[in-house]
């Protein structure tokens, strides 16, 4: 469909002779190459781009259909090159543009309290009730675990990574989906010994800023007692990116960022990472001191 992307979507659903047609799902790599036109979300092609994707796929040969891309970016090339002699800009400057929007008070300036944190969870299932149970026929969801939590102090470099006794073992596919292996599990620490390790590593003073807020209120149920300061580095995100960003290498994505290396053990230690990259990215072009390094930030 050769169409804007809403307007393509449009004329699928309301076609029926096109919405009943079997689809294939093309993975963008890459980033657009359309730069005249602002992408409504991570992984939007134009429709040559997308055409030359297919083809390299079916004929098996990406190089063979490179000279369409050559032509398509001579004519993006052109377009900018008369505006820009017209006196117009087709293309704003995104992160003029990024550092125009708030942040939050606690993520401006000084870094020093600030402590990133990451949490994993598993749902709890119920096993098959009787007619009597109807929620829980078949089994269901009868509440989450947090089996690890971890943060980074910005400041010093400090870091916490605990994994909680559950009193359950985790399946094989959970494990692996939370880039776990079993034997990650085995030193898991029980209620009283992780709230001892955890009040050892925080401040009172602490700022807390994590990736919305799901984990850490199974964190403040396990405690008893919720943080003493916390930022949703998601809801930041949004208001500087000005589109919604669902997981955090959505946000890397639009920041343009690169995926860092982990900072922990499986998908949490890879999740602190990217909050400290997204965190630096949002405040980039603030003020000459807002690098991407944390110790230039926090110099």
């Amino acid at each position: 469909m050769d169409a804007t992307w809403p307007r393509a979507k449009e004329f699928v659903r309301h076609t029926p002779a096109l919405a009943a047609m079997r689809r294939v799902r093309l993975v963008a790599l890459e980033r657009s190459r359309y730069r005249v036109r602002k992408q409504p979300r991570r992984g939007c092609l134009s429709t040559l781009e997308a055409a030359a994707a297919a083809l390299a796929l079916l004929e098996e040969g990406e190089e063979r259909f490179r000279p369409l891309l050559v032509a398509f970016d001579r004519m993006i090339d052109r377009q900018i090159a008369l505006a820009a002699a017209e006196g117009r800009t087709i293309v704003p400057d995104a992160r003029a543009m990024r550092a125009s929007r708030p942040l939050p008070p606690e993520l401006e300036g000084d870094l020093s309290r600030i402590v990133l944190v990451q949490g994993e969870t598993v749902r709890r299932w119920g096993e098959p009730g009787p007619a009597s149970a109807p929620p829980l026929r078949g089994g269901g969801v009868v509440g989450v675990d947090l089996i690890q939590w971890a943060a980074l102090r910005l400041s010093s470099r400090e870091r916490f990574d605990a994994f909680l006794a559950t009193g359950r073992t985790l399946s094989p596919q959970q494990a692996a989906y939370l880039g776990l292996s079993l034997e990650d599990l085995a030193g898991a620490l029980p209620r009283e010994g992780f709230g001892s390790a955890w009040s050892a590593f925080s401040r009172p003073d602490d700022v807390h800023v994590s990736w919305g807020f799901f984990a850490s209120n199974e964190l403040d149920k396990l405690r008893g007692a919720r943080l003493s300061s916390q930022v949703d580095l998601r809801a930041a995100a949004k208001v500087v990116l000005n589109r919604r960003v669902r997981t955090p290498d959505d946000a890397l994505w639009e920041l343009e960022v690169p995926v860092p290396p982990p900072l922990g053990r499986g998908r949490c230690g890879a999740r602190l990472a990217a909050l400290e990259a997204i965190l630096l990215g949002v405040r980039e072009g603030r003020k000459p001191l807002a690098a991407r390094s944390v110790s230039t930030a926090l110099s």
